[in-house]
């Protein structure tokens, strides 16, 4: 009986060792670092789009003055859109149909973030 379980706790350990090391034997492959990429510019893309709608609620209630606002609102909109530009060539590298990405698709970007915003506050009430 002892004999048995110690056989089956070694299975077990060996199993578990193997699982834990599978990692780090395993090559890296070089199709993991696009994904960081993607997540990183993603990352950039939503930090860009919460800081606009900030700064556009700051703006509307009077808390940060009109040429404030606009400079702010200029580097931000070029943030997002060196985010969304990274984006496009990590995401569909065979099809660049576009040089650059249109202020009007970043707008289209913030007013679906702001309305998704939105419907996520009033359901937390």
């Amino acid at each position: 009986m002892a004999l048995g379980s110690l056989l089956l706790f070694l299975a077990l350990l060996v199993l578990v060792a193997l699982f834990v090391v599978q990692p780090l034997l395993r090559a890296r492959d070089e199709t993991e670092l696009p994904d960081a990429a993607l997540s990183h510019w993603t990352a950039e893309r939503e930090r860009a789009l919460d800081a606009l709608a900030e700064l556009d609620a700051d703006h509307a209630m009077g808390k940060v003055p009109a040429d404030l606002f606009a400079d702010q609102r200029a580097d931000l909109l070029a943030a997002g859109a060196l985010a969304l530009e990274q984006i496009e060539k990590l995401a569909k590298p065979v099809r660049r149909s576009r040089k650059s990405v249109r202020a009007d698709d970043l707008e289209d970007l913030i007013a679906a973030h702001k309305a998704k915003r939105k419907r996520a506050a009033r359901s937390a009430r």
